[in-house]
């Protein structure tokens, strides 16, 4: 029997949504079971397929759990449940391991100015915002529905698809938009898209969708740091800066850009640019 590329790719991003949701050590049999291979195969193609083996796929969701507790204002013994460790000793090395930072050193370093920001006399903290003209570019992606915060595992979609068809060469940039106010639109109606921009000759994915990052002037500010600090650089650019820029929003999605990945820099390290496109 001849099992298209598509179908592998859709069991193995079966097992990515099930590692996103299962609480414990998931067991490697129950995978195998749910991406319809046996054992001996079943992490040989998953490893080829996503660029990552299972236990590294399964300790990035659990450092990803406990890094969203830790950046809520969570405490440590939180994060350490959360990520399905026995004890703190046993989360903050893996933590360390996995960020090069303790979860204390993590947590702190969230509530300091990061790289790029600016303190002023009366303590606002501000952020470097430039005005740029941006060509229109196409992105194809995972569509995500649901909480912003949760976009992590559509990546993780992409990703595979990506690693599996060999397009990680071709993608210019990892993108997000966002196509809805998360404060006028409830947490489950909101709609993303985790992207990579591509050129004109790439043939759409299976499983993909495509969208085009709209050209024109653009206010982009760049940000220094982890995920989690993006919502008060946001709440600035949108109750500060644009209301004294003498510019108005255009009617089109936000677009995220990652310079960089936490799969190869620290949270502290990681730079982000949020681009607003503006009205002619």
């Amino acid at each position: 029997m001849t099992i298209p590329r598509s179908e592998y790719e859709a069991r193995i991003l079966r097992v990515i949504e099930h590692l996103h949701q299962v609480k414990g050590a998931p067991d490697l049999d129950d995978l195998a079971e749910i991406a319809c291979f046996s054992r001996f195969h079943f992490h040989r193609v998953f490893r080829a397929m996503t660029g990552q083996t299972v236990a590294q796929a399964v300790r990035m969701v659990r450092m990803w759990r406990g890094s969203k507790v830790l950046s809520g204002g969570g405490s440590i013994e939180a994060a350490a449940k959360a990520a399905d460790y026995a004890d703190v000793p046993s989360f903050s090395r893996a933590f360390r391991a996995a960020h090069g930072v303790s979860p204390g050193a993590f947590k702190s370093a969230l509530t300091r100015p990061g790289k790029g920001l600016i303190r002023e006399e009366n303590t606002m903290t501000t952020y470097p915002v430039d005005i740029r003209d941006i060509p229109a570019e196409r992105v194809i992606g995972i569509p995500h529905q649901g909480a912003y915060t949760e976009i992590a595992v559509s990546f993780e979609k992409l990703f595979t698809v990506l690693t599996s068809r060999g397009l990680f060469e071709k993608a210019k940039v990892m993108t997000a938009l966002y196509y809805d106010d998360p404060s006028a639109t409830s947490e489950d109606a909101l709609r993303s898209l985790a992207a990579v921009a591509v050129p004109e000759d790439v043939t759409l994915p299976d499983g993909c969708a495509q969208d085009v990052a709209v050209g024109g002037k653009h206010a982009v500010l760049t940000f220094t740091g982890h995920y989690s600090g993006l919502h008060e650089a946001y709440e600035w650019l949108y109750g500060t800066w644009l209301p004294s820029s003498g510019f108005e929003p255009a009617h089109a999605a936000i677009q995220e850009v990652y310079l960089n990945s936490p799969r190869d820099v620290q949270p502290h390290e990681l730079v982000t640019e949020i681009h607003i496109p503006l009205a002619a």
